[in-house]
């Protein structure tokens, strides 16, 4: 079927690189973009033109600890 996407092999990549702000230990907020692809490098047999899915979007967050925080060893004083 034209531009149909799926084979018995495919690949997939993402990519993606933002940021992050700790308001303390708890709370924080994040914000950034990602990239996909996916893809059969042309492996499908019989040939076809190799369209390929890419996708790109923000992202924005806000992340929540659930647990407690770690507990920190204590420092050894010299």
């Amino acid at each position: 079927m034209p531009y149909a996407q799926g084979g018995d092999l495919d690949f997939t990549y993402m990519m993606g690189s933002g940021v992050r702000y700790n308001f303390n230990p708890r709370y924080s907020i994040s914000a950034g973009a990602s990239y996909m692809h996916a893809s059969d490098a042309y492996l499908c047999h019989p040939k076809y033109c190799d369209f390929g899915i890419n996708v790109w979007g923000p992202m924005i967050g806000l992340n929540v600890r659930l647990g407690k925080q770690k507990r920190q060893p204590p420092s050894e004083s010299r």
